[in-house]
Formats: structure tokens, C-alpha cells, sequence
């Protein structure tokens, strides 16, 4: 494993990206100070631990795409064509050149959007508890990458109809509603962990209210969207809900 990750890292280099390295099982930066490795650097420290690849995104955008509406939306708007993807634990990420300079936090799109040099996406054939990172196409030279559409930015997400529904109310459901639009609750931001972040919430409304029919949670789940940056579809909160009930109590419901 560490001569196969030694060589997709020299790989990586030889056509012209910024390599680092991360702790092993792991998405965080090995070196506090992150920077571009050069290939002595990269063999000595694979030498020594074992540790994941991650890609620098200097002068680069990568479009990570987790859920059915962002992949729908990917494909609406030709990101899809990169000839350089990354298979994730949860989805896609589309790899192009082109930094963009918009504080990406207040975009409102489906996606996640990451950039610059501050940012860096784990690759190949990394692997964080046990999944092994993939490719799907590519990898490629990055003068080949296509450049990122900046119109993208101007893009408004598609508001859903969502019809009112009735929830039954109860003590826990009150105070989940109540902890939910508590303005001092980090909200799930796109380009920083927003997904993942929704998710946690799920979870943590299932362990603190743990009468919350899937109901309850949905309706909890929604008032804690409308702060969002951009905020789910319900077809992605739904996929939430299902998931933590899965992760808290082993079953659906």
C-alpha cells in the first residue's frame, strides 16, 4: 500500500498538481504548516508512517457533489464532463481549474464548492474508515482541466412546493422545534462540511429528544433549514432523517 500510495502521489506531481499528505484514516493534514511536498519529502514521510494523499487546491475548484439533487444539478449545468473525479464515501467530486474568489459560504447552490490554497480534498487511494477513495476518471493533467463556469455562482436553487404537514406535538418535540431555531446553533454551509453537519444535527435531535417520531424530525429538521446556507431540499432531508434513525436506533422509524 505505501509504494501504490507513493506512486499516485508522484503521479499527481508529474502532472502538475499540488501534493500533501494527511494522517492516515484521515482527512486532516499531517503538517501544520500545509504545503506542496516535493518527491523526496513525499518518499521519506511514506517511509516513515502511514499516511493518506490529499490534493491542494491551489488554483483549482472542485465541485463535490453528495446527494441526488446536487448530482442532478451537476448534470443540468455540464460540470459532469471533468476528466478528473474522485468516487467519496457519499458521492462525486468534480475536479476543474480556476479559483474562485466569491466567499463561497453564502453561495446558495446544491453543491459543496471548494478552492484555494487553504483547501484540500483527500484522493486517491487514500482511505478514511474503511473506504478506499477512487477515481472514476482521470487522473488528469491539471492544464487539461476544464475551467470552472464562474456563471455557476449566479445560480439560484429551484425552491420546492412542500406541502404543510400536521405533526403531532409533544413536550420533546417542542424544545427539538425550539433548539432548532436557536440563532446561537451552527447551521449546515455549504463548502464546509454542510452535509455531514446536517446529518450530526439529525443525529443529535434523535439523542437529546429521543421520543421524536420521523414526523417530529422532519418538521424539526425543516425549521433548522430555513437558516441554512444554502438550505436542503426536502428529498435531501428526508435522506437525513432516514440515515439518523439508522445510525441512532439501528432501524427506520
Amino acid at each position: 500500500m505505501i509504494a501504490v500510495m507513493k506512486d499516485e502521489a508522484l503521479k499527481l506531481r508529474r502532472l502538475n498538481h499540488e501534493v500533501t499528505l494527511l494522517y492516515g484514516n484521515s482527512k486532516l493534514p499531517r503538517f501544520k504548516n500545509v504545503r506542496s511536498l516535493t518527491d523526496v519529502e513525499i518518499a521519506y514521510w511514506l517511509r516513515r508512517e502511514r499516511l493518506n494523499l490529499g490534493l491542494i487546491l491551489k488554483g483549482m475548484t472542485c465541485v463535490d457533489v453528495d446527494g441526488d439533487e446536487g448530482m442532478d444539478f451537476v448534470k443540468e449545468h455540464g460540470l459532469a464532463y471533468s476528466p478528473m473525479s474522485v468516487l467519496t464515501r457519499k458521492g462525486v467530486r468534480f475536479y476543474f481549474q480556476g479559483e474562485i474568489k466569491t466567499r463561497i459560504r453564502f453561495l446558495k447552490l446544491p453543491v459543496d464548492l471548494l478552492s484555494g490554497d487553504r483547501r484540500m480534498t483527500v484522493m486517491p487511494p487514500s482511505v478514511v474508515d474503511g473506504f478506499e477513495y477512487r477515481y472514476l476518471n482521470g487522473p488528469a493533467r491539471r492544464e487539461e482541466l476544464p475551467i470552472f463556469p464562474e456563471k455557476i455562482l449566479d445560480l439560484e436553487p429551484r425552491r420546492e412546493v412542500i406541502q404543510p404537514v400536521v405533526v403531532p406535538s409533544s413536550n420533546e418535540y417542542e424544545r427539538a422545534l425550539k433548539y432548532a431555531t436557536n440563532p446561537k446553533v451552527e447551521v449546515a454551509v455549504s463548502g464546509q462540511g454542510g452535509h455531514s453537519r446536517m446529518i450530526w444535527f439529525a443525529c443529535r435531535m434523535l439523542k437529546l429528544f429521543s421520543s421524536l417520531s420521523e414526523e417530529q424530525l422532519m418538521a424539526v429538521l425543516r425549521a433548522f433549514n430555513e437558516r441554512c446556507l444554502p438550505p436542503f431540499s426536502d428529498s435531501d432531508l428526508q435522506h437525513k432523517a432516514t440515515e439518523a434513525f439508522k445510525l441512532t436506533r439501528g432501524s427506520h422509524g
